[in-house]
């Protein structure tokens, strides 16, 4: 079976980790301290020695990945945080934070009043959220406020989390790594 992945690394991270964790959860393990490969003639008695060298790999490999996507995943991230628009539930929210009446926002759905847009700075060290709306003459202008308060910061989780379901650059950039933790985390509980 084939598993066609842009990344190598990726790849190679998610098939080890995955074959880690089925063989914690369905129960394996090695039977009469050998392990026999049936289809090349091959016996090993030294099981031990396969063990550490399936962990060794698995860090290899997390540690090939960690240095091939660091930081390519931002830039990707912050475009679809620009590009996807905001959903409704947030709405209201954003418009106490810029004072606009309910009257306005029923309105802007149909004539393309006003709508939001977040965005995040280079290293994400601090997010904006802009209001751009049209005057009466059809002039298009915003207007941008600073995400700081805790409240800001918990609809940024809100709508990263969102983004996380929508978009493909955060969740395939940290399953790899979720699913490495979850068998190194199975590992250590089987050795306890």
């Amino acid at each position: 079976m084939q598993i066609h992945d842009s990344s190598p690394e990726r790849r190679n991270l998610i098939i080890l980790s995955m074959s880690i964790i089925v063989f914690y959860l369905a129960g394996g393990k090695l039977i009469d301290n050998s392990v026999k490969l049936q289809l090349i003639n091959i016996t090993f008695s030294k099981p031990d020695v396969l063990i550490y060298l399936v962990w060794i790999l698995l860090l290899w490999f997390c540690y090939r990945y960690w240095l091939t996507m660091q930081g390519s995943w931002k830039k990707d991230l912050r475009d679809e945080i620009f590009s996807l628009p905001i959903p409704s539930f947030f709405y209201h929210y954003f418009m106490k934070k810029f004072n606009l009446s309910n009257d306005n926002f029923l309105d802007s759905p149909k004539k393309n009043k006003y709508w939001f847009k977040i965005h995040a700075k280079y290293h994400f060290e601090s997010f904006q959220v802009q209001h751009i709306y049209k005057t009466d003459s059809g002039e298009q202008k915003s207007e941008f406020k600073e995400m700081s308060t805790k409240i800001d910061k918990l609809i940024i989780l809100g709508y990263i989390l969102y983004l996380f379901f929508r978009k493909p650059t955060l969740s395939t950039y940290t399953m790899p790594y979720f699913l490495c933790t979850l068998a190194i985390a199975l590992g250590i509980f089987h050795a306890l």
